[in-house]
């Protein structure tokens, strides 16, 4: 499956609103992916470009059922997690793979930078700048997946986190007879389903998979 053929008018579309915002980028196939490679700016409240970050992005196959992979190819920016990168792959780090809906309903380029993206380069500019992460940050390990979910419930207590976690991670979905996570002692039917379900409707197969791998 290539997306650049089997979807020729989203392809092109996505190929001209590319150009106009980074005109300076390349856009190319290689070995069957479209890449976007170049210089990423960072503006100023003004407008002002004061900065600007080499990045390489791949979009895969089913693009734009899943997001593209952000290689930094940067000097600067060194392939450590203080710097939303992972060592091994030297790929940005930018949500959570669950929060990926919660940021964008519809995937395209230009909604990934702005949403996404955009976000964390300026975070790299910042970083260079004073030495320090301009947003709220989480754990660099798999505590980042629990911190995630307490996000989402609005509990700041980890041992709830870790529960409801466990429940949604679970290869037969919660019935609803089954006590709440939240320790509340009533069924989770009475408490907390509706927040289980939506949470649940979150994951793909794929996000279950590595979830369960890690945690």
């Amino acid at each position: 499956m290539k997306w650049q053929t089997d979807r020729a008018d989203f392809f092109k579309t996505e190929r001209r609103a590319i150009r106009r915002a980074f005109p300076d980028a390349e856009l190319s196939e290689r070995d069957g992916f479209i890449v976007l490679q170049g210089h990423f700016p960072v503006h100023d409240n003004n407008g002002n470009e004061v900065d600007r970050y080499e990045l390489r992005i791949v979009f895969p196959s089913n693009y734009p059922d899943q997001i593209p992979i952000v290689l930094v190819a940067d000097k600067r920016i060194p392939a450590e997690v203080q710097r939303h990168v992972f060592p091994e792959s030297k790929t940005a780090c930018l949500c959570l793979p669950h929060e990926v809906p919660l940021y964008l309903s519809e995937i395209d380029f230009m909604g990934f930078w702005e949403k996404l993206l955009k976000f964390w380069v300026v975070g790299q500019a910042e970083y260079d700048r004073t030495g320090k992460w301009p947003f709220p940050e989480r754990s660099h390990d798999k505590s980042a997946i629990y911190d995630g979910f307490s996000e989402l419930l609005g509990t700041p207590d980890r041992d709830t986190a870790q529960r409801f976690t466990s429940l949604l991670l679970r290869k037969n979905p919660a019935k609803g007879h089954e006590l709440c996570p939240c320790g509340s002692g009533l069924k989770l039917r009475d408490c907390h389903q509706p927040e289980y379900q939506r949470l649940r409707s979150l994951l793909t197969p794929d996000v279950l998979k590595m979830y369960r791998k890690h945690l």
